[in-house]
């Protein structure tokens, strides 16, 4: 084989290469994608934390950031908020509006109420 021969030989290599290159390239942008669907059913978040406020924050936040992974939003069919705390409920709140006004005011103590006495429970869909 002559060196001109060869040269022609390895330029259809290069070429057959580059066309099958392009050629996966091509069937691979017509290829489905596989997607999951928006969920159809009604979800639950649940929030907890030391006020009914933050709790409900918690829960909203958790169903929007779900929602949004199919960029569509909550729309709340029910909220229920409870208390779970071992403290009477007005027990607890006074403890922990007491403990943030020392926190305020630059006393470090201990939190005695508990973080997470409410929890809110809301069911939801993604539209």
């Amino acid at each position: 084989m002559t060196k001109g021969e060869h040269m022609k030989q390895s330029n259809l290599y290069i070429i057959f290469a580059i066309s099958i290159f392009t050629t996966n390239l091509v069937g691979c942008s017509s290829t489905p994608v596989a997607t999951t669907p928006l969920p159809k059913e009604e979800l639950i978040s649940l929030g907890q934390d030391s006020s009914k406020g933050g709790s409900y924050e918690i829960a909203l936040n958790n169903a929007q950031s779900f929602c949004n992974r199919w960029g569509a939003a909550p729309s709340i069919i029910s909220k229920e908020v409870s208390y779970q705390g071992q403290l009477q409920e007005d027990t607890n709140t006074a403890i922990n509006v007491a403990t943030d006004i020392a926190i305020a005011a630059g006393n470090w103590i201990p939190r005695v109420g508990s973080s997470d006495a409410y929890e809110t429970k809301i069911t939801y869909k993604c539209y």
